[in-house]
């Protein structure tokens, strides 16, 4: 339904359909606009205000602070969804006092929050170090290395004050409320896992069955906890598995531009140990949720089935039981194995799209030597490209 009056402008008409209408996206929303353009402010002064020096503007030029913003726009984008994805909306409601669900909440997310607080500041000077040695490097900069010690607080240090917003900008506002998500998530997906599994054990039966056991009735109690146990694996199988792509997605960002060039050796090994915290049990939770999860119970099931089938055969009552647990069983050897399980996962909706993007854009990339934005704009947008990136 269009919620929109019909007398607006067409361009506002446009901004408030794609504005999200359900309070929790709608914060979420708000928030990333908030802290890109924060951290693009940040940016932008550090290379045009009177607080910039010729150290910082000869590293990638002047226009430095455009790849920085559209850095930064790219990840506000794929945080935004992540949190749509991980389904913020259903679950998570603002506090009673009226704040943002993405804010600390607990003792331990606040000192969360402090460590993350302090890491630039405690990385600070070995980004300053890397800025220097990294400066004999670049052709454009030689002329300037033996006057760097000249007012080193003036020329090297001091911009770094507002690139801080950038810095807190992109990790304190757009990741750090994914990591938080991602957290809150986890511990709840790990209760949801430990009561559907404890379901779905009582209704396994035993080997050899019970009478009880070999009844409709049990037959289709076991199949609904199986399919709410596979529904919810599922469905956080495609959670973590878009944390992977959004930052598949990054690192190709990264690879086929020249975005890089704007950082220091050491702020990317930074920012690759800060992906971790998020990378890493994303990572782990699919690999041991959905691989090895979903086998294991599918191979257990499909043994327990063949042992109701074996107690079953020869028996005429319950009528066509027999015949359903064998299908059954059939279906989970056959048609219902790991590998549809992962693909089920990867043709999902939410997870397809960035995927073939992420696949394609690399794939093309590699085919073109890196010329492939040719093939689609136009030379004198092309041009545009090739001055901020060298390309």
């Amino acid at each position: 339904m269009n919620m929109v009056p019909q007398d607006n402008p067409r361009w506002l008409a446009f901004f408030l359909n794609i504005f999200p209408q359900d309070p929790p996206r709608r914060r979420a929303f708000c928030w990333v606009i908030a802290f890109v353009s924060l951290a693009g402010v940040g940016t932008y002064l550090a290379y045009h205000s009177p607080i910039t020096s010729p150290f910082w503007t000869c590293w990638d030029g002047e226009k430095a602070w455009i790849k920085d913003a559209i850095r930064v726009m790219i990840i506000g984008a794929l945080a935004y969804f992540a949190l749509v994805q991980m389904q913020v909306e259903p679950w998570e409601q603002a506090p009673a006092d009226g704040g943002w669900f993405f804010l600390p909440q607990s003792r331990r997310e606040y000192v969360l929050l402090g460590l993350l607080l302090l890491v630039p500041l405690a990385v600070l000077p070995y980004l300053i170090q890397s800025f220097v040695e990294g400066l004999s490097k670049i052709t454009e900069c030689k002329h300037l290395v033996h006057l760097v010690y000249t007012n080193f607080s003036r020329d090297i240090v001091l911009p770094y004050a507002p690139y801080f917003l950038y810095i807190y900008g992109l990790w304190m506002g757009l990741l750090f409320p994914v990591l938080l998500v991602f957290k809150r998530r986890f511990c709840r997906d790990i209760t949801s896992k430990r009561v559907l599994i404890n379901k779905l054990h009582e209704e396994l039966p035993h080997d050899p069955p019970r009478e009880d056991q070999l009844t409709s009735d049990a037959f289709e109690r076991l199949l609904v906890a199986y399919q709410s146990y596979v529904v919810w694996l599922k469905e956080a199988a495609e959670r973590y598995l878009f944390i992977l792509v959004a930052f598949a997605l990054g690192l190709l960002y990264e690879q086929v531009t020249t975005s890089r060039s704007t950082a220091t050796s050491t702020a990317l090994d930074f920012a690759k140990v800060l992906s971790w915290f998020l990378l890493g049990p994303a990572l782990v939770s699919f690999v041991l949720w959905v691989a090895f999860g979903y086998q294991r119970t599918s191979k257990r099931l499909q043994h327990l089935l063949g042992v109701v089938a074996a107690a079953l055969a020869g028996r005429k009552e319950p009528q066509g039981l027999f015949d359903r647990v064998v299908a059954t069983r059939n279906s989970l050897i056959w048609e219902r194995g790991p590998t549809e399980f992962v693909v089920s996962v990867v043709k999902s909706a939410g997870i397809a799209m960035p995927l073939v993007i992420a696949l394609g854009g690399y794939v093309i990339d590699a085919l073109s030597q890196g010329k492939w934005l040719s093939i689609f704009l136009p030379d004198s947008i092309m041009k545009v490209i090739k001055s901020l990136y060298g390309g």
